[in-house]
């Protein structure tokens, strides 16, 4: 008991301190279900889906060269890891490598982050605080310093910054349901111009391509794209839209795109997608047992390859008024049910309410047949206690016990 006391004790201190002391959206953190992915493409407009998950729980991409591997960095959702955080690729997979600082803290109230690599090695970040943009710089892409006056615009999203051809630098963010813009000579002092591309929401992504073009990937549900040959000072959506091509996973939508120009001239196109949630029904029915009251301790098991052998993982075991539930994720192909004692019960393709199932008793010996074997040994255990024998489940193995095993006797398991 004082233990107990002193456990419970314990969890109101904790939470207590949880209520009082972390914020909200920290002590309840909300699981995500968005996943990021990879594209690749030759010509920066039609883009191959890979078919692997890279990263799990996880949203807004970024993705840069360090030391020759792709550094891929994104908000982790995973309970406990929350925040900005470092993904490096790995023989065609992505590991963690770790956490980024902020300042010396862990950068967990960073918004749409966006990195891109300095001529002098060094890394900036690009990011929002949910209204105002922001802009920290990196000598190792894992501790980040605040930098200020580099973005010089009064309020905007998600932004992404490339360098263009002639060593100017142009900055995309969302403003309202508009992608917005902003120019900078030496890439150190960003100012908005009066140009703006109209969506219906959606972020952006920068691509640099040859002779001076500029391609701006806008994504959301379906990826769109927009071309300008003039720096950024206008832009014509394109057709065909940039897209990407045999996509083949559980989940919707391209949003919040990044784009790595690799050094084979190819390009790798980062983007998130939002697993389709799995369906779940409801499995529900009644398991009685012959000659019984209490109707509890029945297994009950599915599979999805038939009924032709009882399965030895049960899901569930029925309650004292036979009562049973299960949460189905998939189709399944047989519902069984099994009592020590009795004749196992089959329902084919369950889904719903499957009814009641009338279990008989007399299978004393286990082999889903009632014959002159099992009248036997209740004939033998007559007077007993023995609870394998007892039908019933009265305490006692008598008259009534051996009369369930004949009146059942011949009789096989569904």
């Amino acid at each position: 008991m004082k233990k107990i006391i002193h456990v419970s004790l314990v969890l109101f201190i904790i939470g207590q301190w949880l209520f009082n002391v972390v914020p909200y959206s920290l002590a309840l953190p909300q699981l995500g279900n968005q996943q990021i992915y990879r594209a690749t493409s030759v010509d920066g407009l039609t883009f191959t889906a890979g078919s692997n998950l890279l990263l799990d729980q996880a949203s807004s991409p970024s993705a840069v060269l360090h030391g020759g591997e792709v550094w891929v960095y994104f908000i982790n959702e995973q309970p406990g890891q929350e925040g900005l955080t470092v993904a490096r690729q790995n023989s065609g997979s992505y590991e963690i490598l770790n956490q980024v600082k902020l300042d010396s803290v862990l950068a967990n109230q960073v918004a749409n982050p966006k990195i891109i690599s300095l001529s002098d090695g060094r890394y900036r970040l690009f990011y929002d605080n949910g209204s105002t943009l922001m802009s920290a710089v990196s000598n190792d892409g894992l501790n980040f310093s605040s930098e200020s006056g580099v973005v010089k615009v009064e309020a905007g999203r998600a932004p992404t910054a490339v360098q263009l051809a002639d060593g100017h630098w142009l900055m995309a963010f969302v403003k309202g349901t508009d992608i917005n813009f902003a120019t900078s000579a030496d890439g150190n002092a960003f100012l908005p111009n009066a140009v703006t591309v109209s969506t219906t929401g959606g972020t952006p992504a920068l691509m640099a391509l040859a002779e001076g073009q500029v391609r701006l990937l806008v994504g959301q549900e379906t990826l769109k794209s927009y071309l300008s040959k003039d720096g950024g000072q206008t832009w014509t959506p394109e057709n065909p839209s940039a897209s990407i091509v045999n996509q083949n996973v559980q989940a919707n939508g391209t949003a919040q795109p990044a784009v790595l120009a690799m050094p084979d001239g190819t390009w790798s196109l980062f983007y998130v997608m939002t697993a389709k949630p799995t369906p779940t029904t409801s499995i529900n029915g009644v398991v009685k047992l012959q000659g019984r009251t209490d109707f509890s301790g029945t297994q009950i098991a599915v599979n999805g390859a038939g009924c032709t052998s009882f399965s030895d993982k049960p899901v569930v075991t029925t309650e004292q008024d036979g009562r049973f539930s299960i949460t189905a994720e998939q189709t399944y192909q047989c519902l069984q049910a099994k009592h020590a004692g009795y004749l196992i019960g089959q329902k084919k393709s369950p889904a719903g309410d499957v009814g009641t199932i009338i279990l008989l008793g007399g299978d004393v010996n286990g082999d889903n047949e009632i014959n002159i074997f099992d009248l036997a040994l209740v004939a033998a255990g007559y007077d007993s206690h023995n609870a394998q024998l007892d039908l019933t489940g009265d305490g006692l193995v008598d008259i009534f016990d051996l009369t369930v095993a004949a009146v059942n006797y011949g009789k096989r398991g569904q």
